[in-house]
């Protein structure tokens, strides 16, 4: 056997490693190659401790608007607090619903509390459904883990987007009923683009 066939034959017999990988805020994923290569990740938990652990629930719906709300993933599982702010929609990005209730209308979208996810590209999608349930009358609710990051920036671009909102201006408004939201890096610098973009268009109509 050649030096070239036992190095291959060696590699064949490799088991596949998964590697489990924990962020700075707290999630916790698996990530392993297929045999074509392709680099895998699976979100498993989203209670990991980051840097700091706090196990009580936040259960705070803040209501940015009078029928579009945004908190914790705590709130979606919390069947009397829903009823009691008549919330009958919830958007979840990157949490799935723990517990899916009859009279609720859910969306869900997978998606990645990291500085280099491109959150941006779902900000259409989600900006038609947020206008649908208001045009079905609905209150909705916006969540990701913590309801600090992902769901922050999707509440911030649609403020800045359907209320002509600056980036400063958006961020002074939420945090008036949501004190904690803080979107990662690369998450604002999104939003400053989307900003740039919207004065942009503003600027287009204008000389229109």
């Amino acid at each position: 056997m050649s030096l070239l066939d036992a190095i291959l034959n060696k590699k064949a017999r490799l088991k596949q490693n998964e590697t489990r990988v924990t962020t700075v805020s707290g999630y916790v994923f698996k990530e392993h190659k297929t045999s074509t290569g392709e680099q895998v990740r699976v979100e498993i938990s989203n209670t990991a401790p980051g840097y700091v652990i706090d196990e009580a629930p936040d259960l705070q719906v803040a209501f940015v608007l009078p029928w579009l709300c945004m908190g914790s993933q705590d709130v979606v599982s919390d069947q009397l607090i829903l009823e009691q702010n008549k919330i009958s929609c919830v958007l979840s990005l990157g949490v799935t619903p723990p517990v899916k209730l009859p009279h609720i209308e859910y969306f869900h979208l997978p998606v990645y509390d990291e500085p280099g996810y491109n959150l941006s590209q779902h900000f259409t999608q989600c900006f038609s459904y947020i206008d649908r349930c208001h045009d079905n009358h609905s209150i909705i609710y916006l969540n990701c883990n913590a309801g600090v990051s992902r769901s922050a920036t999707l509440v911030l671009a649609y403020v800045m987007k359907r209320h002509s909102l600056g980036l400063t201006q958006a961020i002074d408004m939420v945090k008036k009923v949501r004190p904690c939201i803080k979107p990662n890096p690369g998450f604002m610098k999104q939003l400053k683009d989307l900003e740039e973009a919207l004065i942009k268009e503003r600027e287009c109509r204008v000389r229109d």
